[in-house]
């Protein structure tokens, strides 16, 4: 890949020319092996879906429908033409369960090579490259042929320098092996994204230690998944509720923001005008007397503790 530009589906593109970019998308895809209904294989569907997004402000996304799921999908480049949205692919193995037999054949150095040859050659039978290495698929407990497939990511993003986006299992209680094996081969914790993050929203004390790494959390805001065993997601609720916690310690902000840092003046530190006005008129607000509302109809006040009073009714 070129120095200085994001490889999609139609070309090299500027980083500055992408404009907001949703980093986790299915576009076009088959992963009928986990749900029967999970078939999505209407370029044009998906170029008519995607355009309202884009007519809102979206700039690029990153289809990372790789081996395993479906993908990837030779049509992408129709889509983005029609839908008038850059499209990233990422080239990388999902799940081991549901890869197909030809790469379970290949050996770690067979598959890095592949790999780097998606990045800098194409993607077979797609006509375009690959941006990133991943969606890399990665469950609990890890699979061998996904630790193959880890080893040969590492090689090829070192061998190319592209980005890695790993999946986080849910049910492995904040493991996190992928980013483990990759930061072991070399790779800097600057250049891994780690998808899925979103079943530790609650555990901040393990968001920050993966975050010290240098890795990305990649959260899949507007999925909410249905509770299954041994597997949480979250609600984008939470879902802001852990970012606004993270940002608030490190006072960062999101990227194109700019933080403006006031130093107080420690002489102007003591009480303003401002400052004594607001006290005297609370002050003022507390002493005014106030109206007491009539007591209901029908009862008779017999008694009072505070600002509250005990009304009985006429009638007893």
């Amino acid at each position: 890949m070129g120095v200085g530009v994001v490889q999609t589906v139609l070309g090299p593109v500027a980083p500055e020319a992408l404009g907001a970019v949703s980093m986790h998308e299915h576009l076009l895809s088959d992963a009928t092996a986990l749900a029967p209904d999970a078939l999505l294989d209407d370029a044009g569907l998906a170029a008519r879906e995607l355009r309202p997004a884009a007519d809102a402000g979206l700039g690029a996304v990153v289809d990372l429908t790789v081996w395993g799921f479906g993908g990837p999908a030779p049509a992408l480049a129709d889509v983005a033409r029609a839908a008038s949205v850059h499209v990233v692919a990422g080239a990388g193995a999902y799940l081991g369960r549901l890869l197909p037999g030809w790469l379970h054949e290949l050996s770690a150095e067979d598959l890095a090579a592949h790999l780097v040859g998606c990045l800098q050659d194409g993607l077979p039978g797609c006509g375009f490259r690959a941006g990133v290495l991943g969606l890399i698929g990665v469950g609990h407990p890890v699979a061998p042929v996904e630790e193959r497939v880890l080893h040969a990511t590492a090689a090829a993003a070192l061998a190319t320098g592209a980005c890695v986006i790993v999946r986080v299992d849910g049910r492995a209680g904040g493991a996190a092996p992928g980013l483990d094996l990759l930061l072991a081969g070399g790779v800097p914790g600057e250049r891994i994204v780690l998808s899925n993050i979103d079943g530790l929203h609650a555990d901040r004390g393990r968001l920050r230690e993966l975050l010290a790494t240098g890795a990305t959390l990649k959260w899949c805001f507007g999925y909410e998944a249905p509770p299954r065993a041994g597997l949480w997601s979250a609600t984008d609720a939470q879902r802001l509720d852990a970012l606004c916690d993270l940002h608030a310690e490190g006072l960062t902000a999101p990227r194109g923001w700019e933080v403006l840092r006031l130093a107080p003046d420690a002489d102007a530190s003591g009480p303003s005008d401002d400052d004594l006005e607001a006290l005297a008129n609370a002050v003022r607000e507390a002493a005014r007397p106030r109206s007491e509302p009539p007591s209901p109809v029908g009862t008779v006040e017999v008694g009072r503790r505070g600002h509250l009073r005990v009304l009985r009714s006429t009638d007893s």
